[in-house]
């Protein structure tokens, strides 16, 4: 009859070697995971900063329309081809196209307030 013996503590100590390498892994890849989603996050809100700064200009331009089109109605309002009533809508549509721009500006404001945040590049407020 043949016996081997192999001790008990050269096992466990193996068992222990190898757990802390996993356990080194996990940490590694865990790590690695939240750096992919931060530049995720990054990415998302940056193309949605580009988007609004699209926003934005459309919003001029509507704004920019819109005054022509107010301009042009008070032109023949005034020669007496309109009424007070178109002339007010053109007034009331060129408040709304100046509404619409300040809340495109409020919402790139809100986002680049995100992108600063995301980016580390925010400063804490004065506490004093």
């Amino acid at each position: 009859m043949l016996m081997l013996e192999v001790p008990l503590q050269r096992r466990k100590g193996r068992g222990a070697m190898l757990h802390a390498q996993r356990s080194q892994e996990s940490i590694k890849f865990e790590k690695q995971m939240q750096v992919d989603q931060m530049h995720a996050s990054i990415y998302v809100v940056y193309e949605q900063l580009r988007i609004q700064m699209q926003a934005i200009d459309f919003a001029k331009q509507e704004l920019h329309y819109a005054k022509e089109l107010e301009r042009a109605e008070n032109s023949r309002f005034n020669s007496g081809a309109s009424d007070f009533f178109v002339l007010n809508m053109r007034e009331q549509n060129t408040a709304r196209a100046e509404i619409s721009k300040v809340k495109e500006f409020l919402k790139y404001q809100y986002l680049y307030t995100d992108y600063q945040a995301l980016t580390l590049q925010l400063k804490a407020p004065n506490r004093s």
